[in-house]
This record gives C-alpha cells, sequence and structure tokens, in this order.
C-alpha cells in the first residue's frame, strides 16, 4: 500500500525469497516509471519511448490488458524497428497473450503469440536481444499443454492419444533446456514442469531427479515450493516400483 493506505499492488501465493524482492522492486518501479511515462507522454503523445516505458510499467504493476494497448501503439510508431523497440514490443505482446488467457482459451493464445514470436524471431536473426530462451521456454510449454493436463487435487495424466514416449520426450526437452539455459528465469519453471511429465507415465525415479535438480539449483523459488510438496509422495512411489513382483520369466 501507499502512504494513504491505497493497496498499489497484491502478491497471490507463495515466492521465494529472492521472487518476493523482485516483486517489491517491481512495483516500486512500475510506479515511479508509469509516472515518468504518463508526464513524458502529455509533452508528446506520440514519443515511442515513453510508451514503451509506460507498457512495462503496467505489466509490472499486472496490469496486463493496460500493458498490451501501449506495447501495440510501439510498434505502431516503430514500424521499421529503428530504435529497437518494436521487437520488445513484439516479444511483449506474445507474452501477454500467454499471461492473460485462461485455461479454455490457452490453445488458441498459444497461435497469436506464436505469430508475434516468429516476428521477432525475424527482426532479432542474431538472437542478440536476449528472447532466445523465454520463445523456446513457451514453446515447450505448447508442448506440455498438448501432451498432459492435471486436476484439481494436483494428479497428472496424459491426454487422449498421447503415448508416454510423447511424454518423456518433452520431459527430456525441458531438462535440456534448464541446462542449456541455467540462468533463465524459465529454467525452474522448466524441471517442474519435466517433473510433471516423469510423473504422468509412472516414471516417478526420473520425476524424482528433476525434482531434485530444481531444490539443489533453485530452491528459493515458488515452483521448488510446490515441487517439495510432491516428494515425499513421489519418494514413496519409487519406493513401491521396486517392490513391484517381476512376472514370471521377466
Amino acid at each position: 500500500m501507499d502512504t494513504e493506505k491505497k493497496e498499489l499492488v497484491r502478491v497471490v501465493g507463495f515466492k521465494g525469497a529472492r521472487e518476493f524482492v523482485s516483486s517489491i522492486n517491481d512495483t516500486f518501479d512500475g510506479k515511479r516509471e508509469q509516472s515518468e511515462a504518463e508526464e513524458a507522454l502529455k509533452k508528446d503523445e506520440n514519443d515511442v519511448e515513453a510508451h514503451y516505458k509506460l507498457a512495462d510499467a503496467l505489466r509490472k504493476l499486472a496490469k496486463i490488458e493496460d500493458a498490451l494497448k501501449h506495447y501495440e501503439k510501439v510498434i505502431e510508431l516503430d514500424k521499421e524497428n529503428q530504435k529497437g523497440l518494436k521487437v520488445k514490443a513484439l516479444f511483449r505482446l506474445g507474452e501477454g497473450l500467454l499471461v492473460k488467457a485462461r485455461r479454455n482459451e490457452f490453445v488458441e493464445a498459444l497461435k497469436k503469440a506464436e505469430e508475434k514470436f516468429k516476428e521477432v524471431e525475424k527482426l532479432d536473426a542474431e538472437k542478440k536481444g536476449g528472447f532466445a530462451d523465454r520463445i523456446e521456454f513457451y514453446r515447450l510449454v505448447a508442448k506440455v499443454s498438448k501432451t498432459i493436463t492435471m486436476d484439481r487435487r494436483g494428479k497428472v495424466s496424459l491426454l487422449a492419444g498421447k503415448k508416454p514416449e510423447d511424454a518423456k520426450q518433452c520431459g527430456e526437452e525441458l531438462s535440456s533446456f534448464a541446462q542449456k539455459y541455467p540462468d533463465s528465469e524459465y529454467a525452474p519453471s522448466a524441471l517442474y514442469q519435466s517433473l510433471l511429465l516423469y510423473e504422468a507415465v509412472e516414471d516417478y525415479a526420473k520425476a524424482v531427479e528433476q525434482l531434485d535438480k530444481l531444490l539443489k539449483d533453485y530452491s528459493d523459488t515458488q515452483v521448488a515450493f510446490a515441487a517439495k510438496q510432491r516428494k515425499e509422495e513421489l519418494m514413496e512411489k519409487v519406493k513401491e516400483k521396486k517392490e513391484e513382483p517381476k512376472e514370471e520369466g521377466k
């Protein structure tokens, strides 16, 4: 809240120390940047840098719908990407479509986001903009959403028509992503989703392996906390698997 006890932002759910501090800093930065950008736009409503700054500020404050409008304005004003802002705005538009999508809208949002990501890759052919890991991760998330589902109790299962090999391949790709981009903000989520995929096909030993990597390298993240809640159950399932009687002759 501000000094007049007006709510600035609401942080929902558990966050690790690093994520919590980051969310608080984003709130302060977002409010300051929003004020600065709005002042600049009063002087020049076509100030592309101010529009981008305002969009980023609104994103930090979780005002996604408002942020997307200003990212679209950036694309309109920086058509040729001369300021290098169009490519950034395109990425944020694609990302924003996914963030605000409800579960039943996610597949359609992925299609629209992919259109933006392809434009980003054309403009950033040499991959110097820092988008490569984020785009790759979102594409992997798309594969996960088409492979497994989770009910309200946290039970993970394969979607109809999918084979265990599909889940294992997807799990391996996510694990490889975390190895390829260990410093990516998405690396912890990649390991967690890999864990879920292996759990869905009852490869509990592999699921625990992903869980251990997550807890070792990213212990102070929200997904690590979520994974930790599954560890006891997974370890029990590993034990049960080992104790299963083998069929005669095998």
